[in-house]
Formats: structure tokens, sequence, C-alpha cells
């Protein structure tokens, strides 16, 4: 994010933009209304954007890193675990997916 954006939002560049200085949770309607002034700040059309992904990403991120389900629901207040519904490619998820092709090239014919 650059400087102009995240002063639109009230965080630094260096910050994600939902990050907070008091150490609670963000709201909802919180993180909504910084989706909209970052979409507006940008010149984007804010109704494009949701909280939906923002809250699958805060599950599904610890869980591409191995954290408890339980865990996850418990601290994300998923009332469900619904959250592993949503299977997600990450860069991480799939870093090592070029050298596992390229091995199987490379192995001599059977």
């Amino acid at each position: 994010m650059d400087i102009e954006r995240s002063q639109g939002v009230g965080t630094r560049a260096d910050q994600p933009a939902l990050s907070t200085t008091t150490g609670k949770g963000n709201t909802a309607d919180e993180i909504s209304s910084t989706l909209n002034q970052a979409a507006l700040s940008s010149g984007l059309y804010a109704r494009s954007y949701s909280t939906h992904p923002v809250r699958i990403g805060g599950a599904t991120e610890p869980l591409n890193a191995g954290a408890d389900r339980l865990v996850i629901n418990r601290i994300r207040r998923w009332l469900s675990n619904a959250f592993e519904d949503y299977p997600v490619l990450t860069a991480g998820g799939s870093s090592d997916l070029s050298k596992l092709m390229g091995g199987a090239r490379s192995r001599p014919p059977a």
C-alpha cells in the first residue's frame, strides 16, 4: 500500500491497512469502513469490496500454516467449521510445486 493510500485509511505505509494499535480485534463495521475508504481513495467503486474475503483469509491463513482447527474456530469466533470449506492456494502452499513437476520430468522412464 503506498503512502497516500495508507494515510487515507489511517495507517503507516509499512503497516497492514487493517492493523490496530489498541490490540483489540476489529469489528465487521470497522473493517467494512476501512475497505470502503481504501477503495474510494484509490478511485474504485466501494460497493465492489466486502469483508467476506478478509474473514476467510483470517481463518485460512493460519489453517494453511498448520494451526489447529479448534483454535482457529475459537479465536476467530467461527460458530461452525465452514472455514474449512474454503481451500486457498497460496504462494507458500505452491512453492515446491515446480520442483515436484521438474522432478517428475527428470526421472528416467520406467
